[in-house]
């Protein structure tokens, strides 16, 4: 995680960006005299800032300038330079757009202000603040990376074959054959018997009647 110095500084890179992207184009297609432009919003710490002053108004290559440029930092003036290509003359419409190089000295957020002397043949010369640009100095490379899951679901099909075993008892009934003719013989003959002993009763018992 980055420290609270970190994400005030990342916070702050983000205001310069937002200002670089809408303030800096706004400044330039309003007319302005003169206006002030950076080579990029971001710097690794050590790269060089190259400043760029060009003419907005047709009007000011009519006469001369005296272009001072100060760079403030996130607490106070850290530098300031003037910007000349013959020392003590005024710059002509010919020597624009004008560049001018400044290395940073520590990790922070900077404020650009463009000061400006019309040198014109009339009037008393004061120096205007005609534009304000913005950067930040970081101390590694800022870059937005974005991480992309894939998540892949896989269906895995099972298949379950049941085994049912299945027990049949299976109960055989043998059928006994019996020769009827061995035991219906005796049969007969008890009956015989028992019939024949009836009669004998009878007839006794008739016999002893009479």
């Amino acid at each position: 995680m980055l420290p609270g110095k970190g994400i005030a500084l990342l916070l702050l890179v983000a205001s310069v960006f937002a200002s670089s992207l809408f303030g800096l184009n706004v400044q330039a297609v309003a007319d302005r005299s003169l206006y002030l432009t950076v080579n990029k919003p971001l710097y690794v710490f050590g790269e060089t800032v190259t400043f760029t002053v060009h003419i907005g108004k047709d009007s000011c290559k009519q006469h001369g300038h005296i272009v001072d440029i100060y760079v403030y930092n996130s607490k106070s003036l850290e530098d300031y330079f003037r910007v000349e290509k013959v020392r003590g003359l005024a710059l002509q419409s010919w020597d624009f757009p004008i560049n001018a190089s400044y290395t940073p000295q520590k990790v922070d957020v900077y404020a650009v202000k463009l000061w400006v002397i019309h040198s014109e043949a009339w009037g008393h010369p004061q120096a205007y603040v005609e534009d304000t640009v913005n950067f930040a100095v970081v101390a590694y490379t800022v870059t937005a990376s974005q991480t992309t899951m894939i998540m892949t679901t896989q269906t895995v099909e099972t298949t379950v074959i049941a085994r049912i075993s299945v027990t049949l008892t299976v109960t055989k009934r043998e059928s006994a054959s019996v020769q009827l003719d061995v035991v219906a013989i005796p049969l007969i003959a008890c009956a015989v018997g028992a019939v024949m002993l009836v009669l004998m009763v009878v007839v006794i018992g008739r016999r002893k009647r009479r």
